[in-house]
């Protein structure tokens, strides 16, 4: 069952929450736009990062490999 944003809104300020947050991407104009006219305001200070496929899978076998020091 999807849950509406508006729904997601209320849920935040009902449970005390100082902000709501979310992502959109940086060609999607139209949103921003939307996001924007309704008081959002975009986050500079955070830099977003993805780890994913061969990367993923290399740094989850290193980091289960046990520690030599240990």
């Amino acid at each position: 069952m999807a849950v509406r944003a508006s729904s997601c809104y209320a849920i935040a300020t009902e449970q005390g929450c100082g902000r709501f947050e979310w992502s959109v991407l940086d060609w999607n104009q139209p949103a921003i736009d939307f996001y924007q006219s309704i008081g959002a305001q975009p986050q500079d200070e955070w830099v977003r990062y993805r780890m994913q496929g061969t990367a993923l899978q290399d740094f989850a076998a290193q980091q289960a490999k046990p520690d030599a020091q240990g």
